[in-house]
């Protein structure tokens, strides 16, 4: 977390599967904003709902279907 130590307040989140793919998947966002909250609950986080790799939206805001600390702050 050298960036937040740095000064950063929000950091702008793309997901990537485990073949190094980009993700809409709500599964891969929950693991990666965990590690970040878990270093710095302070950050804030926005999180990408491109339709780059899958444009249908229910597909794209995935991630918005997570709760609690999970939840990201900015999409």
């Amino acid at each position: 977390m050298q960036a937040a130590e740095r000064g950063i307040t929000i950091a702008h989140l793309h997901a990537r599967d485990t073949l190094a793919r980009p993700t809409y998947k709500k599964g891969v966002y929950a693991r990666i904003i965990s590690g970040i909250r878990e270093k710095c609950s302070s950050l804030v986080l926005c999180v990408s709902c491109s339709g780059r790799m899958d444009g249908r939206f229910d597909r794209r805001v995935e991630v918005l279907e997570l709760n609690g600390d999970l939840k990201p702050d900015m999409a």
